[in-house]
Parts: C-alpha cells; structure tokens; sequence
C-alpha cells in the first residue's frame, strides 16, 4: 500500500496508520500493526517529530510532577 500509484490508497494507508497509532499508543496490542510501519512513514506522518517533542517538554517542563512522568512511563513502556 505504501508503493501504491494511486494516491487515494496512499492516503487510505496512512489514515490507518495513524489511527493505529491513536488506538494502540504505539504499545504491541492485538489488531494494531503501527509498530510494523517502516521509520520512514513514521519520519513523514510526523510522529517521531511528535515523540521527540513530547519527550522534550517532558525533560525541561519544570511544572511536571513526578506522578504525570511515572505515569507516562508506566503507560507507554
């Protein structure tokens, strides 16, 4: 689907995938397949864009308690 000539494929594709991503949260759950996308998707949807800002705002939030990291970590790792 990703090599589709037809661009409403293209786009069916990537609609699925971020939904996949929406529904699973990136975790390895039954009927999801968002961790089988090649990075270069994940590259042009955005979403290591996405993570990597999460992940910054996490480290120099000073306004973030411990239990919001905790929970962070224990829900996505």
């Amino acid at each position: 689907m990703l090599d589709d000539p037809e661009p409403s494929v293209k786009r069916l594709f990537r609609d699925l995938a971020v939904y996949s991503f929406y529904t699973s949260g990136d975790n390895t759950v039954m009927n999801a397949f968002f961790q089988y996308l090649p990075n270069s998707e994940r590259v042009s949807m955005g979403y290591t864009q996405f993570i990597q800002g999460k992940l910054d705002q996490m480290v120099n939030d000073a306004d973030k308690s411990y239990n919001d990291i905790e929970d962070l970590f224990l829900n996505n790792w």
